[in-house]
């Protein structure tokens, strides 16, 4: 192969190279705006009191949320190591993001599930005539209907179609030899 042809094949890998990771980049940016969103929106449909119950999750968001700067304008004139760079750092911050959205939610869906099975428990035990150990008091009742209440009104869970499918998706167990 000649030395000019060589260069050409160099030059047209390079380009495709450099078209490959602007696409990634405006993949990742697509995604990490769409979690933006979507937190925002979760975090808005909060009361305060589900804000101070989940202030450690919600603290790590922000501070995500915060930290995500919109990538520069990147075009096939930068270099590909700067290319590669900024895909590099803009895939942890889409794979931050997708964390702290995830643990969130996850947050929300343990502590719907332990107030919805104290619920249940106290339901069962009146249905069956059952002495209760300290009978509830009318506003504990209350309290724990308004939050299921709350939570049923955010939306928190509504976009979730099959829950077994989501809590898979969600868990991301690591394959066991001998197991699907």
């Amino acid at each position: 192969m000649s030395g000019e042809k060589y260069t050409q094949v160099r030059l047209q890998r390079e380009r495709q190279e450099k078209l490959n990771l602007l696409q990634s980049l405006q993949s990742l940016q697509s995604e990490s705006a769409a979690l933006q969103k979507q937190w925002t929106d979760q975090i808005n449909g909060m009361s305060e009191g589900l804000r101070s119950t989940f202030d450690t999750e919600v603290a790590a968001s922000r501070q995500w949320l915060h930290g995500t700067t919109p990538v520069d304008t990147y075009s096939m004139d930068h270099s590909l190591d700067d290319l590669r760079q900024t895909q590099r750092r803009q895939e942890q911050v889409t794979n931050s993001g997708r964390t702290c959205l995830r643990n969130l939610q996850l947050a929300l869906t343990q502590k719907a599930d332990a107030i919805g099975r104290a619920v249940a428990e106290q339901r069962v035990a009146i249905t069956q005539d059952e002495p209760i150990g300290e009978s509830p008091i009318p506003s504990q009742e209350e309290t724990l209907l308004d939050a299921l209440k709350r939570l049923r009104e955010l939306g928190t869970f509504s976009k979730i179609d099959d829950p077994v499918a989501w809590q898979r998706e969600i868990r991301k167990d690591r394959p066991i030899l001998g197991r699907d």
